[in-house]
């Protein structure tokens, strides 16, 4: 039987080029992630060794990076490429991403959920 670890990221705050509308294109707006990958981080927990980890603080630096050459008319397409994303790493078998625009339609709260596996 597989083995499925979980690590959690939540209220991870980033900024990214996202809007349908004219005045929501020209600037970065900040948008929440609720982020749950799944992979086996056995090697991890015996080892107790950042190298056999998933590096969570490189993952936040690489994604912040990419993000910002980027850009999205769709919370939609914006919460699919995240998961693409992270699913390109080494260790993650599946994801789980919720992008939470705080700023879209106050004070209604809007948020996009996709689950994908490799």
């Amino acid at each position: 039987m597989a083995q499925y670890d979980q690590l959690r990221v939540r209220n991870w705050s980033i900024f990214v080029f996202l809007g349908a509308y004219e005045h929501e294109q020209d600037s970065t707006q900040e948008v929440v992630l609720d982020v749950k990958v799944r992979g086996n981080f056995q090697r991890a927990a015996e080892s107790d060794r950042l190298e056999k980890a998933l590096d969570y603080a490189l993952l936040r630096k690489d994604l912040e990076a990419w993000a910002t050459t980027k850009r999205w008319v769709l919370l939609e397409t914006l919460t699919s490429d995240l998961c693409g994303f992270f699913l390109a790493r080494d260790g993650i078998d599946a994801v789980k991403v919720t992008v939470e625009k705080p700023g879209a339609q106050p004070p209604l709260q809007i948020s996009c959920s996709m689950t994908r596996r490799k």
